[in-house]
């Protein structure tokens, strides 16, 4: 069973872009990305527990 030219060479020229922007970046640009992408998800984390300890101790106080 054999694709239809017209995806599959749509499917080839969007996955050979893909391999290109993979293969343009330096590894020093890897590490900047995973350690920006490591930095926002502990932040994210940290935000959710820092909430939901500060409802604990202090959302049923009345000013």
């Amino acid at each position: 069973m054999r694709m239809n030219e017209k995806i599959s060479s749509s499917v080839s020229y969007a996955w050979n872009g893909l391999i290109a922007l993979f293969g343009s970046i330096s590894t020093d640009a890897y590490m900047v990305l995973i350690a920006l992408a490591g930095m926002f998800i502990t932040a994210f984390i940290n935000n959710y527990w820092q909430k939901k300890r500060f409802n604990r101790d202090y959302g049923d106080e009345e000013s």
